[in-house]
C-alpha cells in the first residue's frame, strides 16, 4: 500500500498504528511532500508508475482545498514528481506561463534548479531568523470553499466517473 500526500500525511497519520492495523496483509510505504496538492500527485503518481512502482492500493492524503487546487509545487514538484514528457500537459493543467514552464523543464533535470526555492528560503531563515515574524502580515486569508456541487463535480471529473 502506498500513501502519498502533503503535510496532512506527515502530521495527521499515525503510521505505526496504521501499519499494525493492516499487517500482515499489506506493507505500508509513505511518500509525503509538504506543499503539494492534487496535480502534484496526479503527475507524481504517473511518474512513480512509469518508473516501476505498482502498489496494490494507493491512498492520497490531501485537504479539500488541496484537492481542488490547479497549482503545482514549483521546481520541487518538477524535479521530484514530474516526468519530462508530461511538461506540456502540466503547463496546460496548471495554467503555467512560458517562463514558468521553462523553469519546470530545467528543474526536472537539475536538483539545484528544482530545489533552489527551498535553498533560498533556508538561507533566508539562517541569515534573517526573525523573518518568520513577518509571515502573519503577508499570509493570504483562506477563502471559502466553492459550493459542494462544484467540489463533487471536480472530484467526479478527476476520478473519471
Amino acid at each position: 500500500m502506498l500513501i502519498v500526500g502533503n503535510s496532512y500525511l506527515e502530521v495527521g497519520v499515525n503510521r505505526d498504528s496504521l501499519q499494525q492495523e493492516i499487517a500482515p496483509n499489506y506493507s505500508l510505504a509513505y511518500l509525503p511532500m509538504s506543499g503539494t496538492s492534487y496535480l502534484d500527485w496526479y503527475f507524481g503518481l504517473r511518474r512513480l508508475f512509469a518508473e516501476g512502482s505498482h502498489p496494490a492500493i494507493v491512498g492520497v492524503c490531501l485537504s479539500t482545498r488541496d484537492l481542488l487546487s490547479d497549482s503545482t509545487y514549483g521546481g520541487s514538484f518538477a524535479n521530484a514528481l514530474m516526468l519530462k514528457g508530461d511538461i506540456l500537459q502540466v503547463k496546460r493543467e496548471s495554467h503555467l506561463d512560458n517562463t514558468t514552464m521553462t523553469d519546470y523543464f530545467f528543474a526536472n533535470s537539475s536538483s539545484w534548479m528544482g530545489h533552489r526555492g527551498e535553498i533560498h528560503n533556508w538561507l533566508l531563515r539562517k541569515t534573517a531568523p526573525q523573518i518568520d515574524d513577518l509571515v502573519t502580515y503577508f499570509k493570504p486569508k483562506n477563502r471559502p470553499l466553492p459550493p459542494a456541487s462544484d467540489v463533487l463535480g471536480k472530484a467526479f471529473r478527476a476520478s473519471g466517473c
